[in-house]
């Protein structure tokens, strides 16, 4: 009598080959062999992964590019193709124009300085950094205007201008002081002012009733200003006035408080940083090459402020090193409760001197947390845990904060599948939290990977995508309700090397008819045609076709167009791909005569629990039995169809009772549940 296996769920992910015999394992219940092109739900279903709808072509497709989300909001955010000295912007599926042509800015970025690019923005600014060049400024004020500028380190409030001293008496002995300036907005403090001496008189031969009077001109948006005096050459602390003028009537400086000195540790070749991180009001620096465990932080809300006093204030800026044993690079820093710092051989929390406190000049401490070591790529972070590429093998790892242990651990999240890391690096990766929570990661070879990640409900299993062509930059904004993944696609047309920027389609189809399923794909929509036009990027490229929910014999595409069989009113049309769901050996656990495994079996029939699904094959690799949804209305294209199919497979008996799902169509498939009726033999 048959044996009925059932899972439920594939959140295990793709397993690796020295798993296969691992049925002790939990994963091993929710894992699969081969998970191609199919999406892993947290839920535990999986589905055929959307198309890639073409955007554009980069401006040189000779050069690689990089993808760089810029968010100003959740409803103004833009992929930012970077490439060879230029920078473009795209929106909402298109690329922003000006003048008829993609707009455009100069950088001073090559091709090869790409991928050690960081970045770190707030509102409409993005600041950049990069270990050759100084750092840099991109701001934002319309979809079509960004300026990109060098960053002065300054305070962005100026100093009083026309300073002067005036004694109401005569005297000999010499006096200066400075002014600088308060903003009313922000609490900076300007840099002082130009020297105002005078002579006037020593502390002890002051005249009664004498006074020196300094007076100064108003500086915009500040009402209230510092005067400092010379005290054996160190300028301290007079007192504040909210007036432009201030008497001195013999006070004593406090030297203890000195005005903000000018500072800017990023002056040339070699000093300059390489990461950049917002943390606690600060915008931090880190890793020149003359000084790679160094880290720069800013004065408190004013960003490109790095100036100092003598003896240092706590909103002042902050410098510290991270001491180990080896000098590693730091190379990124991820805030927060504490501000995390990822070097190249280990991972470090920074905080305040005491529990919950922040940063400050003299007020820092630094504990290492682990010894892995963290790739140049960048990391992700999902809710209040980190995931980063260790630096050696590719290995993905996460960090979080444990109770127990009063400090961040984590554990290697590929594991399970290392064989889809093994001679392979990630280069680059984004994370798209809704709808499914997926990290995209773009290997060396250009596939991508996807990881469902939902580290509440222990969810972790990774699934392995391609395409026509070759993945090599990626990234995440947000559009409408959901986080689109934006990609720059490598392909071969008419014997060409073209490098298109590709945006993956949203899945929240209600209809056959809008189901996205083709790749570097456009949508014709409107009246009934009989030619689709516009594909000049797929010359001589076979494409798939779905036509109002109609699957259509592949066409080659010649002088940009294709003809279809009869007039349709909403066409996709891009590059086929394949996707395929494959079981593990199927293990039903103990049975009277022992297990299962390594046994003669035979699956005669399946049974799949679909969502919103057209026609599919299933059975055993080599004996695929196609199957159909059937047809509800005469003449109407072949709806979504959600429920319990079964299918009766053609025979084949083999030691591993394997069941493999495979849509090649252009047209959606979710999987919920596979069912298989097993019949063993000896």
């Amino acid at each position: 009598m048959p044996v009925r296996a059932y899972q439920p769920s594939f959140t295990g992910g793709e397993l690796a080959p020295s798993l296969y015999a691992r049925t002790d394992l939990s994963k091993y219940g929710v894992g699969l062999r081969t998970c191609r092109n199919f999406i892993l739900h947290a839920h535990g279903g999986a589905s055929t992964r959307p198309g890639f709808q073409f955007v554009a072509e980069v401006k040189d497709s000779s050069k690689k590019v990089r993808l760089i989300p810029f968010r100003f909001n959740l409803s103004q955010q833009y992929p930012l193709q970077f490439g060879d000295g230029y920078m473009r912007v795209h929106k909402d599926s298109g690329t922003v124009m000006s003048g008829g042509l993609p707009f455009e800015i100069a950088t001073p970025y090559t091709e090869a300085d790409l991928p050690r690019l960081s970045f770190s923005g707030r509102a409409d600014t993005m600041f950049l950094a990069h270990h050759n060049y100084a750092p840099r400024k991109l701001a934002r004020t319309g979809h079509a205007a960004w300026t990109l500028s060098t960053i002065t380190f300054a305070p962005a409030t100026s100093a009083p201008a026309s300073v002067t001293a005036t004694p109401s008496g005569s005297g000999s002995e010499p006096l200066s002081y400075k002014v600088t300036a308060i903003n009313d907005e922000t609490g900076e403090e300007s840099l002082p002012s130009a020297v105002a001496a005078c002579n006037g008189w020593t502390s002890s031969g002051w005249p009664a009733g004498g006074k020196v009077t300094i007076s100064w001109t108003a500086v915009t948006g500040c009402t209230q200003y510092k005067v400092y005096k010379n005290d054996n050459g160190i300028y301290g602390f007079l007192g504040v006035t909210e007036s432009t003028s201030f008497n001195d009537k013999n006070v004593t400086a406090d030297v203890s408080l000195t005005p903000p000195g000018s500072r800017n540790p990023f002056t040339g070749a070699g000093t300059y940083p390489s990461t950049v991180e917002f943390y606690e009001q600060r915008l931090y620096w880190a890793s020149s090459d003359t000084a790679p465990r160094t880290v720069w932080g800013s004065v408190v809300s004013s960003f490109t402020n790095l100036n100092v006093s003598r003896p240092a204030r706590d909103d002042e800026a902050v410098t510290f090193t991270i001491e180990g044993g080896q000098v590693n690079e730091v190379r990124h820093l991820i805030p927060l409760g504490d501000m995390i710092a990822l070097t190249s051989d280990a991972e470090w929390r920074v905080s305040g001197g005491g529990s919950g406190n922040p940063i400050t000049p003299s007020s820092i401490k630094v504990k290492p947390q682990s010894y892995c070591g963290a790739s140049r790529v960048r990391p992700i972070v999902i809710g209040n845990t980190i995931l980063y590429v260790q630096d050696k093998g590719s290995i993905v790892r996460d960090l979080a904060y444990r109770l127990e242990v009063d400090g961040f651990t984590g554990s290697d999240l590929s594991v399970l599948s290392n064989h889809l890391f093994e001679g392979h690096q990630i280069v680059d990766w984004a994370y798209a939290q809704v709808p499914h929570s997926i990290v995209w990661a773009v290997r060396d070879d250009g596939v991508l990977l996807g990881l469902t990640y939902m580290r509440e409900h222990e969810v972790w299993g990774w699934h392995r995508h391609d395409t026509d062509g070759a993945f090599e930059s990626v990234c995440v904004v947000s559009e409408g309700s959901e986080d689109i993944l934006y990609a720059v696609v490598r392909r071969t047309i008419g014997g060409q090397t073209r490098r298109y920027v590709e945006r993956l389609h949203e899945r929240s189809w209600q209809s056959i008819e809008d189901a996205f399923c083709v790749d570097s794909g456009l949508t014709y929509s409107g009246a009934p045609v009989t030619t689709v036009s516009g594909l000049d990027h797929l010359e001589g490229k076979t494409v798939a076709i779905l036509a109002d929910g109609d699957a259509l014999t592949p066409q080659v595409v010649s002088g940009g167009k294709v003809t279809l069989p009869r007039p349709y009113s909403k066409v996709h049309v891009g590059l086929p791909y394949q996707c395929d769901l494959e079981t593990l050996d199927i293990d039903v656990g103990m049975t009277q005569t022992g297990t299962v495994q390594a046994r003669r079996k035979t699956v005669a029939r399946v049974t799949l629990r679909l969502w919103q699904s057209r026609e599919f094959k299933a059975g055993p690799a080599d004996k695929l039995t196609a199957t159909k949804i059937d047809i509800t209305a005469y003449s109407a294209p072949v709806g979504l169809y959600s429920g319990d199919k079964e299918l009766i497979l053609q025979p084949a008996w083999n030691s591993n009772g394997r069941v493999l799902i495979r849509q090649d169509a252009p047209v959606p498939l979710t999987v919920l549940a596979i069912m298989p009726d097993i019949e063993i033999g000896g």
